[in-house]
């Protein structure tokens, strides 16, 4: 009887271990789908990546531990101030959808990347882990999503090119390699030597497109507006008294956006004349207007435009928050629409038929 009930209690265990066994397997090929490691990585790999990993830091502190004298030691004067992106307020972490934890006063998410342009100063570019690629153009902006329409928000790692001209070449590689459970698989390396400023001449030329090739005289234009390019649809007035052309970029000495060029004079039925109505030489936001372009403003860009004349103390008539935002809205171009956010419209437009474009 013993020897029968050693055995019995021997194989219960055992078959718990199997059962166990088979639920870390189960566990293991989640994560590696939820990353990306089924797509023809090798069984193994991950962990023989994760081992040299740690090797090449235990190489590293070693040659540091042989030379500290080569490490700058920091200054215990060092001071930090914070430069955005404004936290989520409210926020509940979550897990697959269930919430976890209490409610967060303020919450942001993983930064894995930085990249600093030195030749304009204050120019940031910040990756996340899932939130995409933020820019902040100079130090007096405030950042803005730049990389919302890509295939994917994870972010892994980025680089600058600043000997570029017009503009600086940014490189995003994409898919966070922390390895925690919320880490997703990338599609790939981006490129991008264009900051936001042909978002005009992309609707102008997706217009002509569509008019005279596709014969689709009834084509629709909405542009979402947001991030630097949602300076654009403020008048003079507001330009003028809170100085925008320090969140523009000195490139911008005033808002060209706005006003039509002389080509607006041209005659509208040569539509071929390369110099004309429809041509790079009239791209405004008024002669836009006039061909049925419908120009949204975001008020999240307006309540983070208010916060950064603050910061900046361009505030003349020393106004709250809520006051300076709200002249920021009372100045918008005639016929700019007004929506709670630009980013969060581009949903409602996919659902009635709209494609987006960038």
């Amino acid at each position: 009887m013993p020897l029968a009930a050693t055995g019995a209690r021997d194989d219960t265990a055992r078959a718990a271990y199997q059962r166990d066994a088979r639920r870390r397997e189960a566990r293991h090929e989640f994560l590696s789908a939820k990353r990306g490691r089924q797509f023809g990585t090798p069984r193994g790999a991950y962990m023989a990546a994760v081992a040299i990993m740690r090797q090449q830091q235990k190489t590293r502190q070693q040659e540091t531990d042989a030379n500290p004298a080569e490490i700058p030691a920091l200054s215990q004067a060092t001071s930090w101030s914070f430069t955005g992106p404004q936290p989520v307020a409210a926020e509940v972490a979550t897990f697959g959808g269930v919430a976890i934890g209490p409610v967060l006063p303020n919450a942001t998410g993983r930064v894995t990347a930085i990249v600093v342009d030195p030749k304009v100063s204050g120019r940031l570019f910040v990756g996340t882990a899932a939130g995409g690629v933020w820019m902040r153009p100079n130090a007096n902006a405030p950042f803005a999503p730049i990389f919302d329409a890509e295939p994917t928000l994870s972010v892994g790692a980025m680089a600058l090119d600043p000997t570029t001209t017009p503009n600086p070449t940014l490189y995003v590689a994409t898919g966070e390699g922390d390895g925690s459970n919320d880490s997703y698989y990338g599609e790939g390396i981006f490129v991008s030597s264009d900051l936001g400023g042909s978002w005009i001449n992309l609707m102008r030329n997706s217009l002509n497109a569509q008019v005279w090739s596709f014969k689709h005289p009834d084509f629709l234009v909405v542009s979402a507006t947001h991030g630097s390019a949602h300076l654009a649809l403020y008048d003079d007035t507001i330009w003028d008294k809170y100085q925008l052309t320090r969140l523009a970029g000195e490139k911008f000495k005033s808002n060209t956006w706005s006003k039509a060029a002389p080509a607006a004079q041209a005659d509208p039925k040569n539509y071929e004349d390369p110099k004309g109505v429809f041509s790079p030489e009239d791209n405004s936001i008024p002669v836009l207007m006039k061909r049925g372009v419908v120009f949204l403003s975001c008020h999240n860009a307006i309540w983070e435009e208010a916060a950064a004349l603050l910061r900046a103390d361009r505030n003349p008539d020393r106004l709250t928050h809520e006051q300076l935002a709200a002249e920021l809205t009372n100045h918008l171009l005639p016929g700019v629409v007004l929506t709670p956010g630009a980013v969060g419209t581009l949903p409602e437009l996919q659902r009635v038929g709209f494609q987006y474009a960038k």
